[in-house]
């Protein structure tokens, strides 16, 4: 339809934005900034499936300074003024949650929790939360050997972490964990994930995704006898892993729960 045609149109429009702010222009690490916007555009679309063209819009752009943006969108003839207001609306919200100071609790649980708040009152909205969150998860990489990235560490395990398990969203918080532990310990990541593959005989991620295979054949089965079931699958994250392993004084061959799948019944069966 035109609508589509129109709507692709904006998102190549506003990635050719960044294409020329962003040329050649690195990190301290060297890691692209485009790299890292694609990057964010893949987990957003991977944490919103329906998300809108003008926030996937919003997505692209959300590094560019606010002032600067404004000036870029007010210059550009391609994006329509509808399009433009509401990119501003939500990088605004966006770059007000990403410059809000994180300083080390004084009064530990109680200041971490009005963090939480201060962070949810500012994005006002699911979708700003959303690219934040993705930002978070490319930031990790691209503040190593920034000076930024110790900060960075704290900010994500002790708030966003925590903030997506609030928000129901247990599998961004594992997954904040595990880039975080990759980046900043990687040498014991490397280690634990070297152990994991040996009991598991496989790589990692193919294990991880035989665990996905397994589930599906588990609710196909289950769907066909007519059981009203709900699958579940989980590849224990190296992170957690190394938590349990140090909490609890004990070697990786006695973790019990490494992987495993859990069938959810919605009725008796």
């Amino acid at each position: 339809s035109n609508a589509t045609v129109n709507e692709d149109y904006y998102v190549k429009e506003a990635y050719s934005i960044v294409e020329k702010e962003y040329k050649g222009k690195t990190f301290p690490n060297n890691h692209g900034y485009l790299k890292y916007i694609d990057d964010v555009l893949k987990d957003i679309k991977a944490l919103l499936p329906d998300i809108d063209y003008v926030t996937t819009m919003a997505t692209i752009l959300h590094k560019i300074p606010i002032k600067e943006l404004r000036g870029l969108l007010k210059t550009n003839k391609n994006i329509g003024e509808k399009e433009k207001k509401r990119i501003i609306e939500l990088v605004e919200k966006v770059q007000r949650v990403n410059n809000l100071p994180f300083l080390l609790p004084s009064r530990g649980d109680y200041m971490i929790q009005n963090h939480m708040n201060a962070i949810i009152q500012l994005a006002e909205e699911p979708e700003v939360m959303y690219i934040v969150f993705a930002s978070k998860l490319n930031m990790i990489k691209a503040s190593v050997n920034s000076g930024y990235e110790t900060y960075l560490s704290r900010e994500v395990n002790q708030i966003y972490a925590f903030l997506a398990e609030r928000l129901g969203e247990d599998g961004l918080a594992q997954r904040l964990r595990e880039e975080n532990f990759k980046v900043t310990n990687h040498e014991k990541y490397l280690e634990i994930k070297g152990k994991v593959e040996s009991i598991l005989g496989m790589d990692y991620d193919t294990a991880r995704q035989s665990l996905e295979t397994a589930k599906a054949n588990v609710a196909g089965i289950l769907a066909k006898k007519g059981i009203n079931a709900r699958v579940e699958a989980r590849l224990k994250g190296l992170y957690s892993l190394s938590e349990k392993i140090n909490s609890q004084k004990i070697t990786i061959d006695e973790v019990k729960d490494l992987f495993g799948i859990r069938i959810i019944f919605s009725s008796e069966e």
